[in-house]
């Protein structure tokens, strides 16, 4: 796979994860804490992995 297809590999991960925490947040009625307690989570796991 080259370059391009690898970085659409991984904005489309990205963007599923994004769109995963958008979707939880009117599913579950989150306010907006904790929203971006959640989105900041993911993005550390993004970041930084999951541990």
């Amino acid at each position: 796979m080259d370059n391009i297809g690898i970085n659409y590999e991984k904005i489309n991960f990205v963007k599923a994860v994004i769109h995963n925490i958008i979707k939880r947040t009117f599913q579950e009625n989150l306010n907006k804490e904790t929203f971006l307690i959640k989105y900041n989570q993911y993005v550390n796991w993004i970041i930084k992995g999951v541990d």
